[in-house]
């Protein structure tokens, strides 16, 4: 398996991204908001990707686990990281943010990032 974590979030071939390593890192990043009081059920968790063909399935992983965590999904479609950034950091406050995106160190590896904005 090549999955890998760091401050980009859970990365790796997007064959690995697949399934049960996105769920349970969507999971424990929502278990943690909620626990911690960021966020509560129901709050609305912006998802991003960009148009690698693995992204869609690795998003659908993400909104299933956010969805079984007690929280909804803002769907943002195919967009760069750096605008996901900014609709959750200055457009709306309090919201947990994540993207599904191309690793830049190789062709065949997606990123999972979750961020949050207080």
């Amino acid at each position: 398996m090549s999955l890998k974590f760091g401050t980009s979030g859970l990365r790796g071939v997007a064959s690995d991204l697949r399934g049960k390593a996105t769920a349970r890192y969507t999971d424990a990043f929502a278990r943690h908001l909620i626990r911690s009081g960021l966020v509560k059920l129901g709050d609305r968790v912006l998802l991003g990707r960009d148009y690698r063909d693995s992204s869609p399935d690795i998003a659908a992983t993400a909104v299933g686990a956010l969805e079984r965590a007690g929280l909804t999904r803002l769907d943002c479609g195919c967009l760069p990281t750096p605008a996901l950034a900014l609709f959750g950091f200055s457009l709306v406050r309090r919201r947990m943010a994540m993207v599904i995106v191309h690793w830049y160190l190789t062709k065949t590896a997606n990123r999972c990032e979750a961020t949050y904005s207080a």
